[in-house]
């Protein structure tokens, strides 16, 4: 899919490619589930477009379990800053932590609500 201008992003999409901004710091990296949050991230540090995965031939980004839903995904990111709260959390180490626990989170909510 070709780039896509932040002002167009929807929560729940995936990234394609990860986003750096000019001093190329990691913001978020490749296959994360695109919130609220990370769309206004985008915005304040004057990213004017991304590319995210095709909605039809994406992977899911839990695993293979299905689309996302973008108020799980919503959720499950706020849940995982909660935890890493006392974390520089905009640190390119700390972002890809958080959208591997985010993933986590998504992976298990699945399973255990197909159980």
């Amino acid at each position: 899919m070709p780039a896509l201008p932040v002002d167009d992003l929807k929560p729940g999409m995936i990234l394609q490619a990860p986003v750096c901004n000019l001093d190329r710091q990691l913001l978020l990296g490749a296959g994360a589930v695109i919130g609220e949050r990370h769309i206004r991230l985008f915005q304040s540090w004057g990213i004017v477009e991304v590319t995210v995965r095709d909605a039809e031939t994406a992977p899911a980004a839990a695993a293979g379990t299905g689309p996302v839903d973008p108020g799980a995904a919503e959720l499950a990111d706020r849940e995982v800053c909660q935890v890493l709260s006392h974390q520089m959390i905009d640190s390119p180490l700390m972002l890809e932590v958080r959208r591997l626990l985010v993933a986590r989170k998504l992976h298990k909510r699945h399973f255990r609500e197909a159980a």
